[in-house]
């Protein structure tokens, strides 16, 4: 079960970005019924989009670790750049693939939308577990 979403946001003492994580996250249940309907047609795309999602996380994190290995600290003192940081190359991915014929704006509703998702469901920022 995700973390309270509250408790989140405090433990990964997340101040500027804490908007979109609240805002975009009463639609996790709507990208959870995307995710199953694509999985019904033997494509598993959730996973797929957490997995890229938790990586570029990594990425973003150790950015910043320098000779820390406390992953919790580092994004207490962090937690904004990071998930700036994973926003702005989730758009960079999205901007440059060959197939993307959307409006900048319906993007970063979309990036916002999954990423808030990924918070929620503890894939990206840490949590207590």
């Amino acid at each position: 079960m995700p973390l309270a979403v509250e408790r989140k946001i405090k433990l990964n003492n997340i101040t500027k970005s804490k908007y979109i994580i609240e805002t975009y996250k009463l639609y996790s249940p709507y990208l959870n019924s995307t995710y199953q309907a694509l999985s019904n047609t033997n494509v598993s795309p959730k996973e797929k989009v957490l997995r890229r999602l938790q990586n570029i996380y990594f990425e973003e994190l150790n950015k910043y670790s320098g000779t820390n290995t406390d992953n919790i600290k580092i994004v207490q003192e962090n937690s904004d750049l990071i998930f700036r940081g994973i926003k702005n190359e989730v758009k960079n991915i999205v901007f440059s693939s060959l197939n993307n014929n959307s409006k900048e704006e319906e993007i970063d509703i979309a990036i916002n939308v999954i990423l808030a998702d990924a918070f929620v469901n503890c894939n990206i920022m840490e949590s207590e577990d």
